[in-house]
């Protein structure tokens, strides 16, 4: 499973770096600093660009992690902030570049797929239904 974005339909409205903040923020503020979900306007192409982690099913963050704070669980590379030293060797082992330094403590911040809470906020607060959650298995 992974988040994926359809750049036709994004306007850049940031909604879902907002609510990912949100949910990432200690203290209960929209911080799109904490946000595992970056949307960045590039002045070449005109377009936002959209950064979002893979779950890579070879994961070379999980592989450099030493304190097994990233680890792969049902095809999704998950963290344990609570193991996490803040070394950043997974931001340096990324090869897209989708996991974030945390601004206000020596952790990271990288997209789990909202796995510990009821909904996948960023796909259910998007305007305009540009991001899915694909991969999924369907019940029933």
């Amino acid at each position: 499973m992974r988040i994926k974005v359809d750049l036709e339909r994004c306007t850049g409205c940031r909604l879902c770096m907002s609510v990912c903040g949100l949910i990432h923020s200690p203290n209960g503020e929209a911080n799109p600093s904490l946000s595992a979900i970056r949307v960045y306007f590039d002045p070449h192409s005109r377009k936002d660009i959209v950064l979002v982690c893979y779950q890579c099913q070879r994961a070379p963050c999980v592989a450099v992690c030493e304190v097994n704070a990233l680890y792969l669980e049902n095809g999704i590379v998950r963290f344990d902030s609570s193991a996490c030293v803040g070394c950043e060797k997974c931001l340096e082992a990324c090869p897209f570049n989708v996991i974030f330094p945390f601004p206000t403590e020596e952790k990271i911040i990288k997209c789990d797929l909202c796995v510990n809470h009821p909904i996948r906020y960023c796909e259910t607060i998007c305007p305009v239904q540009a991001i899915s959650v694909i991969g999924l298995k369907k019940k029933g």
